[in-house]
């Protein structure tokens, strides 16, 4: 399983901590989709299409809270943790095109995505952080401007 991990950003981990959980967590979280949509698309145009159903069933998704199991491994599901993932039924034979079967020949397509994408998904993901952060404090000292509704006639 390929992954992903980014690490430094002291200063933007320590002002997320500043936030209230639940604000910390959405902007974060949000930051991540953000960088896994750009491996999503690209894997979207590498991989091998016969009907288009694996193609349609890529998708990025948000680990829910609680245990899940990656590999041998436990992990418990924090703020952080977005994936790229396959719908049903792909789900269940995604893996046996990306790396192949004794029958069949290997024919990767998400980890030459994530290799080809991975700076683009960081600095996505690290402007986008900045923002949201920014807009976040922002709104906490009560300085962000709203946006006016239009009244209907």
């Amino acid at each position: 399983m390929a992954e992903m991990r980014i690490t430094g950003a002291k200063e933007i981990e320590a002002i997320l901590r500043k936030l209230p959980d639940k604000i910390g967590r959405r902007v974060l979280n949000a930051a991540l989709r953000t960088g896994a949509n750009v491996i999503a698309k690209e894997a979207r145009l590498r991989v091998p299409v016969d009907n288009g159903d694996l193609r349609d069933s890529i998708t990025v998704r948000q680990a829910t809270r609680g245990v899940f199991k990656a590999g041998r491994f436990r992990r418990i599901a924090v703020a952080g943790h977005v994936f790229v993932a396959f719908k049903k039924p792909f789900s269940r034979i995604s893996h046996l095109i990306e790396f192949g079967t004794v029958h069949s020949r290997a024919q990767p397509f998400l980890v030459p995505a994530m290799k080809a994408k991975a700076k683009l998904a960081i600095d996505r993901i690290g402007k986008n952080l900045g923002r949201a952060v920014e807009r976040e404090a922002l709104k906490l000292v009560g300085q962000h401007p709203t946006r006016r509704r239009r009244r209907r006639r």
